[in-house]
């Protein structure tokens, strides 16, 4: 069976099959791998992932479980230098725990590129009124770099909000992705959230915000996340200026729409500080995006019973 290949991160490695295109998730933790056996990968894999890591043969049990992968010898260019990679077969134990209800992997993957945009996005506010920042564009007087490229600078956050909206779809998606048969090449959000909502009526398929010390969901009135329509409209919105406007209609108001993503910028912080999806009556995937950009991503009860360690700043592993 042919297969794909990621590098290896934080102790894991993602396969995807090239049958089905089903990633397989090949953690230290649920496939026991030691030191020796992460060496034994790193050498068939290459330096730097050398190797084109496509076309791979593979054992897989009927549980879903890989068994063993075999790399054919290769000659490649590393860089700029002909070399030759050994051939060869790694083994897996089959995993004595099983798959998780949901694609944890995925999800903190998801997390943590939308954690990167919103720390990009957070610079390019400071820009907009940073004394040096306005010099540097215009070095002859003091002008802000709204005022002086007021269309670009709403146009680039545009793009970076409306890619962090298709991501928490995607997120929610990894979620349940176990028990989904959604096509991989499904790319358009509203289809992935009617395919969630249709398949699971009875669980909370979307992100809810919720406090630190009680994890109870967080009022909307006191501090604002998103609802499902709420990220649709905003996502619309957000792509209407990535699109030019034309010749025949009005431009945006660029005011309103910075105003607009302040907005937007607070709800997503509610939303990342800590939320929960519910994936089963008695089971929720929990994320905790810390101020440092690090993300936790865990499955618990209700009230949770385990917190991962260093999930909140200066906290230690406790048991709730």
């Amino acid at each position: 069976m042919s297969m794909e290949v990621s590098p290896a991160h934080d102790g894991f490695i993602v396969f995807r099959r090239g049958d089905t295109k089903k990633r397989i998730n090949i953690t230290t933790e649920r496939y026991r791998l030691t030191v020796q056996k992460w060496l034994e990968i790193d050498k068939l894999i290459g330096l730097a992932g050398a190797r084109s890591l496509r076309d791979l043969s593979a054992e897989i049990d009927a549980d879903g479980d890989l068994r063993s992968l075999t790399f054919e010898p290769e000659d490649v260019n590393y860089p700029g230098t002909k070399i030759s990679l050994p051939g060869g077969t790694i083994t897996f134990e089959k995993p004595y725990t099983r798959e998780p209800l949901a694609d944890l992997i995925a999800y903190q993957q998801c997390m943590e590129a939308i954690a990167s945009r919103r720390t990009f996005l957070h610079r390019l506010f400071s820009l907009l009124d940073s004394e040096e920042a306005n010099r540097i564009a215009n070095p002859e007087m003091y002008v802000s770099l709204f005022q002086l490229s007021g269309r670009q600078v709403v146009e680039s956050m545009a793009v970076h909000y409306r890619k962090i909206f298709e991501l928490m779809i995607y997120a929610c998606w990894t979620a349940f992705e176990p028990r989904m048969s959604i096509s991989y090449e499904t790319n358009q959000a509203k289809a992935i959230y009617r395919s969630l909502r249709a398949n699971f009526p009875h669980e909370q398929t979307f992100m809810v915000p919720i406090f630190a010390n009680s994890f109870e969901p967080i009022d909307p009135q006191k501090r604002k996340g998103f609802e499902f329509d709420e990220l649709m409209e905003a996502y619309d919105y957000s792509s209407t200026i990535v699109h030019e406007n034309g010749p025949y209609r009005p431009p945006f108001d660029e005011l309103s729409a910075l105003k607009r993503f302040v907005e937007w910028n607070s709800r997503l912080l509610t939303v990342s500080a800590l939320h929960r999806v519910q994936i089963s009556p008695s089971e929720f995937v929990f994320c905790r995006c810390r101020g440092d950009g690090k993300v936790f991503v865990w499955i618990d009860d209700k009230r949770p019973k385990m917190v991962p360690q260093d999930a909140f700043e200066g906290a230690t592993r406790r048991t709730l």
